[in-house]
């Protein structure tokens, strides 16, 4: 028994739902489809057509309270021990999508993450950025994924729902959290299998946006930090600062970089971003925060 869990927010998800409608078909599983809708501003309507499934149902905060939290009522909602979230711009790549997740051996797992693939054209120039970044850092095969299993990402998770509601660290509002549930499943030592299920990720920022939810996602790392959810070294933007921290190089690190950094951000929103400039933007946004803040 398998619920479906996606959260959305000013999102077209009529091609994820059509996607998933046409693969249960073969879906070997009585399944729920739960869509939650976060406060967006414009009225979602369910089509005609949807409402022949009653496996579909749908919710809506009342004011936008953030993926996280919404997350949270979507697995409290579900009636089924296993889900699958998925992010609202996300698409199935082949068909079987939901029945590779569900013939998994459950004794062997309790979560399990299925990877996340860019489609090969470029997108727009705006968006060139976030595509290129998750073309050559997101989308890895099962076997690389594995070597270091406690990092998730959660557009695409099969998860035990008891162990959901244990570990998901509800903040509202505040991007980068797939840091702390990692580093849940990572201190409690939960087994984590990576499969090669992968789903198209299609929602792409535009490359100003992208990078202000990085300098986001970097000052909640530190908040986490400091409220001991998250080990100080447990990502490699935090151990890259620990090393220049021992080598008593972060200061100078962070001098000479300040007047690149304008630079730099011209550079990666250009046709031909360099991922060693965004790594270099990340440690010095990091450590701006951390020791100059």
């Amino acid at each position: 028994m398998l619920s479906i869990l996606i959260p959305f927010h000013n999102d077209d998800i009529a091609p994820l739902i059509e996607a998933l409608l046409e693969d249960a078909q073969n879906l070997q599983a009585k399944h729920e489809l739960l869509l939650w809708d976060d406060a967006s501003t414009f009225k979602f309507t369910l089509p005609e057509h949807w409402k022949q499934h009653p496996e579909i149902s749908v919710h809506r905060n009342a004011q936008n309270l953030g993926r996280t939290h919404t997350r949270q009522l979507l697995a409290k909602a579900a009636q089924y021990p296993n889900l699958l979230f998925l992010d609202a711009d996300m698409l199935p790549i082949t068909p079987g999508f939901l029945q590779r997740y569900w013939t998994q051996d459950p004794a062997s797992f309790d979560l399990i993450s299925g990877g996340i693939r860019y489609q090969a054209a470029p997108p727009e120039p705006a968006q060139y950025l976030r595509w290129y970044y998750g073309k050559f850092r997101e989308a890895k095969p099962a076997s690389e994924r594995q070597k270091n299993p406690y990092y998730v990402l959660s557009s695409n998770l099969y998860i035990k729902k008891d162990l959901f509601l244990k570990f998901n660290c509800v903040l509202d509002h505040q991007y980068g959290l797939d840091n702390i549930f990692s580093f849940q499943l990572h201190q409690h030592q939960v087994r984590v299998v990576h499969l090669d299920n992968p789903i198209y990720h299609l929602g792409l920022e535009e490359h100003h946006a992208y990078l202000q939810k990085i300098k986001n996602a970097i000052k909640t790392l530190v908040i986490q930090e400091q409220e001991g959810t998250i080990s100080p070294e447990f990502t490699t933007l935090q151990q890259a600062a620990q090393k220049l921290k021992r080598w008593r190089l972060a200061s100078l690190f962070f001098q000479i970089t300040k007047p690149m950094i304008n630079p730099i951000k011209k550079q990666l929103c250009g046709d031909r971003p360099r991922l060693f400039l965004l790594d270099i933007y990340k440690l010095h946004h990091y450590i701006a925060l951390k020791y100059h803040s």
